[in-house]
């Protein structure tokens, strides 16, 4: 064993240690993630170094300290890393055949300007492995988390096809760089390369396919939206009419009066005020694409024993679009009447909503049962099939016009509380 070897197997043990510790999202229960992987690598570098101090890296010895790098670090990844399980398993393979990728770069620009010169093959890796590691803490996390954070189905299937590649690849790479034949490499790196862009392809198409289904979610709610709209112009239309008619109810309440009919008269007023109230249309504020929202999910809380009210000081010009604020207040109460749907005993959901000092600030309150268990980035941890798509088109939507969305528990009450600046900047 040389000193190269050492530090060869240091500088892999660190790179690892340190990429992996920015790509992970670390659950709330992981309170000190770093020291997780720095305990992780001060077992591992003595151990790597045992394993080769006999002969230094042959066949064995470079397949051995492979596995025994890679089955550790991911076992901790996904120990500590919050999200499903399966999108974990594929961003840890993802990595994994990135990192199998820099080891033939390296060991190509050995060849082409050192002759293989171990010495410049470990240096160039460190670099390369830190100039990626900076890569993924500046760019490349947001981009996978952005490409990604809309998927919520297909990640088995992209799973094993990164456990496949990475397993094929592997193969060839040591191999290669085993024997370090020059005419393989270039093979291999025009391969992984090859790879690399078939997973940008993968999730710009599960990407597209999730806005497909946001789409028909937003197309299905505009529908509502419109037949609460017509609704509205309807009872404003009937309202018109009614007027037109007061002085025929009118003149026969004064009939019924004038014949000393009095208990007709009352039990004509009383089937009147029935009537008003069975068509009357509940206005809460000046926006009519809100009202359009709230009278839909107080239907839907009422067919479901579920006490509605609402508390809305909102005027009818908002620089949000009525499509957004639809979209908001739509996906907000449709969660509400979701959880408040399991309580047994007077569920129930508050909406409050106004604006003060140039912002605009809604509260909606609901009952519930059970725990929450809340992400790392603040959103409830669901197991519905597409569960989450609403609320990512929410903090979507308050994310592109200035706002914000918080998400808490508080004993049996969740509340979701939102504010949306009125005035751009």
């Amino acid at each position: 064993m040389t000193i190269w070897d050492i530090v060869r197997s240091i500088s892999v043990i660190i790179s690892h240690a340190f990429t992996l510790g920015i790509l992970s999202d670390p659950k709330d229960s992981v309170r000190h993630p770093a020291t997780v992987w720095t305990c992780l690598s001060l077992v591992l570098a003595p151990a790597l170094i045992i394993i080769i101090t006999p002969t230094g890296y042959t066949t064995t010895t470079t397949w051995l300290a492979y596995f025994l790098i890679l089955i550790p670090y991911f076992i901790v990844f996904m120990f500590i890393s919050e999200g499903p399980v399966k999108r974990n398993l594929f961003l840890f393979m993802t990595y994994s055949t990135l990192f199998v990728l820099l080891l033939v770069i390296s060991q190509i620009l050995a060849i082409l300007f050192a002759d293989g010169e171990e010495s410049v093959q470990i240096m160039t890796r460190t670099v390369m492995s830190l100039l990626f590691a900076l890569a993924v803490l500046w760019k490349l996390k947001d981009l996978f988390n952005s490409a990604t954070g809309r998927i919520t189905e297909g990640w088995g299937r992209l799973s094993l096809f990164s456990i496949t590649v990475f397993i094929i690849i592997s193969i060839f790479v040591m191999t290669a760089y085993l024997t370090w034949d020059p005419f393989l490499l270039p093979f291999i790196l025009l391969v992984s390369i090859l790879v690399v862009i078939s997973y940008i392809i993968a999730l710009s198409l599960l990407g597209l396919l999730e806005q497909k289904q946001e789409n028909q979610m937003l197309n299905k709610q505009k529908d509502l939206l419109r037949s609460e709209l017509e609704a509205e112009n309807e009872f404003v239309l009937s309202a018109r009419m009614y007027r037109h008619d007061m002085r025929h109810h009118d003149a026969i309440i004064r009939e019924y009066i004038a014949d000393g009919e009095y208990e007709e008269a009352l039990k004509y007023l009383d089937d009147h005020a029935k009537l008003i109230d069975k068509t009357q249309l509940q206005i809460w504020s000046g926006s009519k694409i809100i009202n359009a929202v709230l009278r839909a999910a107080e239907r839907r809380a009422e067919a479901a024993g579920i006490r509605f009210t609402a508390t809305v000081r909102i005027p009818s010009e908002l620089p949000i679009s009525d499509t957004d604020i639809g979209t908001i207040f739509g996906n907000l109460l449709d969660n509400a009447i979701e959880a408040a749907e399991k309580v047994e005993s007077d569920p129930y959901i508050s909406v409050r909503a106004e604006t003060r000092e140039s912002m605009l600030y809604a509260e909606i309150r609901n009952s519930m049962s059970g725990q929450t268990v809340f992400t790392s980035n603040n959103r409830p941890r669901t197991t519905k099939k597409n569960g989450g798509t609403g609320l990512r088109s929410v903090n979507t939507i308050l994310q592109e016009n200035g706002g914000g969305l918080k998400l808490r528990q508080s004993g049996s009450e969740f509340i979701a509380q939102v504010i949306i600046p009125l005035e751009r900047k």
